[in-house]
């Protein structure tokens, strides 16, 4: 499976029209233990490209239980990307590709799950951190089984 985001750095300047002025975005449904892919690309919001291959900048992505199932937060997991500081090398400096492997999720329960990415910079002191797509659906489904 393969899902494209878009993240948006409020950096100030007006919205651009091609700029999602809400870039939550459901996740799923997703079955347990699935392999995902999640492909972000990071826009200011004025459209142009963030620039991810700065030193010390990296994207998080972190999956959390849902608020609303009215238990204590449960952690699920996090992944962290960090693109290589030669744009050269990678012409899309302001793409990501997080994957998601079974492991990540066979231990999580079904249902509505929650997650956000983050721009963190450690180049910084101290350290930011600025959110790209604010908190939003991760649907798990219980995994399929074949005969």
């Amino acid at each position: 499976m393969y899902l494209r985001l878009t993240g948006v750095l409020q950096n100030g300047a007006p919205l651009a029209p091609s700029v999602p002025a809400n870039p939550a975005a459901r996740l799923g449904p997703i079955p347990v233990g699935a392999s995902v892919s999640v492909e972000v690309t990071a826009v200011n919001s004025d459209g142009t490209p963030v620039d991810l291959t700065k030193s010390g900048v990296s994207l998080v992505l972190t999956v959390k239980q849902s608020p609303q199932q009215g238990r204590s937060i449960q952690p699920g997991f996090t992944k962290t990307v960090t693109l290589p500081a030669n744009a050269a090398a990678n012409p899309r400096i302001n793409v990501v590709v997080f994957t998601i492997v079974p492991a990540d999720t066979k231990e999580l329960n079904p249902g509505v799950w929650t997650y956000d990415v983050w721009l963190v910079n450690t180049s910084t002191s101290p350290t930011t951190r600025e959110p790209l797509i604010p908190l939003s659906p991760f649907i798990l489904t219980p995994a399929v089984s074949l005969p």
